[in-house]
């Protein structure tokens, strides 16, 4: 199973640094990106395709929101949003983000988050790999009526003869 891939995006340090060390503990995640404002995350996002993201809300320049909604939906990586401010929480459900940490969180609570957000990240994969499995059955040409043998050929001492199967009562090697 390929390993889950994460970007965290918040313009603290401190609070990237803690969430890159809560993932790292985990085996089947690999943090692939750390960005401090959201203009470099957005490129990156688009170009590598994180599956899971741990996003601030309010950041210089481009916000989570304002990062989420230049994202296409089909590319959207899982979505977890993580602030000290609750006034946005319901938004963070608006655009279909799996949860919303809220600073500061125990490390319980992030493992519930965690949780949730590997078997959603599993959970596409399997998708993918259904739709996947579907194109290559729907893709494959139909199978053609089977054709009978209707002729043999043996070779008995020296000569080709050709048979026809109907003409055949028995066979032994």
């Amino acid at each position: 199973m390929n390993k889950i891939r994460a970007f965290v995006v918040d313009d603290e340090p401190p609070a990237r640094r803690r969430l890159t060390e809560l993932l790292e503990r985990e085996p089947d995640i690999e943090v692939t990106g750390e960005f401090a404002e959201g203009a470099s995350a957005l490129e990156a996002v688009a170009r590598e395709r994180p599956d899971l993201l741990f996003l601030d809300v309010q950041m210089p320049g481009i916000g989570g929101f304002e990062l989420l909604d230049q994202v296409e939906p089909a590319r959207q990586p899982i979505t977890v949003f993580v602030t000290a401010y609750d006034a946005y929480a319901l938004k963070a459900f608006e655009v279909r983000a799996l949860d919303y940490l809220l600073k500061p969180f125990s490390d319980e609570r992030f493992e519930a988050t965690l949780a949730r957000a590997r078997e959603r990240v599993r959970s596409r994969e399997r998708e993918a790999l259904g739709e996947k499995l579907l194109s290559l059955v729907e893709s494959r040409p139909a199978p053609e009526e089977k054709q009978h043998v209707s002729r043999l050929v043996v070779k008995n001492r020296g000569q080709v003869l050709f048979l026809g199967v109907r003409d055949v009562d028995w066979k032994e090697d």
